[in-house]
């Protein structure tokens, strides 16, 4: 787990780097014969251009007044409009029992559409480690950028339902084996994170968030000779680092 954090930590630092890195100025070369020198923060192909000038302001340029573009800008910023993306995070889950404090691990994988950059919509799954169990959520899955272009923070929600990977027995050592089924529930989460594309087609996101999920499970109990019926409320912080490519 230790090697983990480690590699969770170096990733996030190099998610820091792309995004803080640039090598200015860029040029956009106007069909006037002038020139703005800059940081292009955001380019849609065959519509406009955006530069940050030297002094601070940012101008907004129709792809029909421009005549080149000499970008030196390490960080790529033309963004997809809109189609299909994948976005796919491995992260921790954090939180507490009765035992103490626990670290699981969880992966998830959204599929879906993007439209005008800042709304996604798609179905999520994935795999998640809670109290030594594994789950798969299935949920439908929803984000919104607050900027168009390369870097923007982002809020997003999901809700659906969560399978046990399986069924397994609940031993007590004192007193029998119980043979224990376990079902599924709903689950549900919210996150808040940034999302930085090195190019059109690809990005990496960090978010921290918060997830919740009602496990159940039945049991016969042969010392009492009964059924038992338990349900368990799950909520979790995640701490995710992921890529997304459309």
């Amino acid at each position: 787990m230790k090697k983990f954090v480690l590699v969770f930590v170096l990733a996030f630092g190099a998610l820091l780097t792309t995004m803080g890195q640039t090598n200015s100025p860029d040029v956009v070369h106007l069909t006037n014969g002038s020139y703005i020198k800059g940081e292009v923060i955001e380019y849609m192909v065959d519509e406009y251009v955006k530069i940050m000038s030297v002094d601070g302001k940012v101008h907004e340029i129709k792809a029909e007044d421009v005549t080149k573009i000499n970008r030196k800008s390490i960080r790529q910023v033309g963004v997809k409009e809109k189609g299909f993306f994948n976005a796919t995070s491995i992260g921790m889950i954090i939180g507490q029992n009765n035992y103490g404090s626990l670290v699981n691990l969880s992966f998830n994988t959204v599929n879906g559409f993007q439209f005008k950059q800042r709304f996604q919509a798609g179905i999520g799954t994935g795999l998640d480690l809670i109290n030594d169990q594994l789950h798969f959520p299935f949920t439908a899955d929803f984000k919104y950028a607050f900027f168009k272009g390369a870097t923007t923070p982002y809020i997003g929600v999901n809700g659906g339902y969560m399978l046990p990977m399986n069924n397994g027995n609940n031993y007590n050592p004192y007193y029998y084996y119980y043979p224990t089924q376990y079902k599924g529930g709903f689950t549900g989460g919210f996150e808040i994170g940034f999302r930085n594309f090195s190019n059109e087609h690809m990005g990496m996101t960090f978010a921290l968030g918060y997830k919740t999920a009602r496990m159940e499970e039945t049991y016969y109990d042969y010392y009492y000779e009964q059924e038992v019926y338990r349900q368990t409320i799950i909520n979790r912080f995640r701490l995710s680092i992921g890529f997304v490519f459309n």
